[in-house]
């Protein structure tokens, strides 16, 4: 079996592959929008196409031709991404340092992961089957930015789950479902170029990742068992709802409320969910944009006011929030009910 082994001390995509080039003496073409890996040994061939979508997102296809296994081993140093692949043809298995579980990936399988830390992961490819895999990348900054808020404290790990010193690293390995596979073709099929082709698999990347938080928002409630709660929790629940809204502008985060309530994070998430019928941070996400809606509705403040008052130091994070919830931005919603 051949071996690489790639160590980036980079956090972005772009940066990544310049590294690996550098290592491995691989061709690199970089575009301002697109930019291509090709490396050519004995062992095979492999091709990455990286396109930038916009700061902090982007997309990644690779193609391996294989005469024989390869094994790549990765090292990345204060990484800090979501990354979501699909397996479209070909098989391969990854497994991060630290975890026991190995991870089979072959067509109509897909995995999600957060990674925080210092990565190390080892994945060795099938030979003499051509692979293809697409990847969406969204650095934590960006991810947070475009997370709703309902989802911040949604669960990865029932596929892996790390904590240490150096690393945080949660995952989940699913299955394409046929809504995801059209939104895949469409990518690999973009009839469109320039920026018009940039806005396309944009809106198609974040579709993918709005389908798979959706999955595993959907595994999370089908697969987690209630807990028994006494009538102390119940109270220490309602505790924590009463902490977390009091101050909406500077909520605690959910270890720091799991802890003024005396509760651990596990026993919070779970029993907020089975006594409210929501996640902690869906609970504000609510409790927020119905301040916001009274604001805008009595009030004659602007739009920027409005998102500080209710907790958003983002106007623009602020804005999308309160569209998905109400179908209309705050500027619009103000005109139309205040006259």
């Amino acid at each position: 079996m051949a071996d690489i082994a790639l160590n980036f001390s980079k956090k972005t995509f772009s940066e990544r592959l310049t590294e690996a080039q550098h290592q491995t003496g691989a061709k690199y073409q970089a575009g301002p929008v697109e930019s291509v890996y090709t490396l050519a040994q004995p062992f095979g061939n492999l091709t990455y196409r990286h396109i930038r979508l916009r700061d902090g997102l982007a997309l990644l296809m690779s193609q391996w031709h294989l005469q024989e296994p390869l094994r790549v081993v990765s090292e990345a140093q204060n990484y800090a991404a979501f990354e979501l692949s699909f397996c479209i043809t070909g098989q391969f298995q990854g497994q991060f340092e630290r975890s026991s579980t190995a991870l089979p990936a072959s067509p109509g399988r897909n995995f999600s992961s957060f990674a925080q830390g210092d990565v190390k992961s080892t994945t060795e490819y099938a030979a003499h089957c051509p692979i293809s895999i697409l990847t969406i990348n969204i650095d934590s900054a960006r991810f947070c930015d475009i997370l709703p808020d309902c989802l911040q404290d949604l669960h990865l790990g029932q596929s892996i789950e790390v904590h240490t010193t150096q690393v945080k690293m949660l995952g989940t390995l699913g299955w394409t479902t046929p809504t995801m596979l059209t939104a895949i073709q469409q990518i690999l099929n973009c009839p469109y170029e320039g920026e018009i082709k940039k806005l396309y698999l944009e809106s198609k990347a974040l579709e993918l990742v709005a389908l798979k938080l959706e999955q595993v928002q959907q595994l999370e409630r089908t697969s987690a068992p209630k807990i028994r709660l006494k009538s102390d929790d119940i109270t220490r629940l309602y505790q924590a709802k009463d902490i977390l809204l009091r101050d909406i502008e500077r909520p605690p985060s959910l270890t720091a409320l799991a802890r003024q309530v005396g509760m651990n994070d596990f026993k919070l998430k779970r029993g907020f969910r089975q006594v409210f019928g929501t996640t902690v941070f869906g609970c504000l996400y609510q409790y927020r944009m119905e301040q916001a809606r009274q604001l805008l509705e009595t009030q004659n403040l602007r739009v920027v006011q409005v998102a500080q008052t209710v907790g958003y130091a983002n106007p623009s994070q602020f804005s999308a929030a309160f569209k998905r919830r109400f179908g209309h931005s705050p500027k619009d919603y103000k005109r139309l009910n205040r006259g």
